[in-house]
């Protein structure tokens, strides 16, 4: 859901041209990153029960 909703921003800065929106787009993608990361290599940690 992280890139999704980054990809929905860095659309939106285009649109907008409002730098901070690119900025945040990219922490989300760093943050998707880091959660497909942990679910291929660490899965035991994501138990969310």
């Amino acid at each position: 859901a992280a890139f999704q909703i980054g990809i929905v921003l860095a659309s939106a800065t285009i649109i907008t041209g409002i730098i901070a929106l690119a900025w945040i787009s990219g922490l989300l993608a760093l943050a998707g990153i880091a959660f497909t990361a942990l679910g291929a290599f660490m899965p035991h940690l994501l138990h969310l029960h």
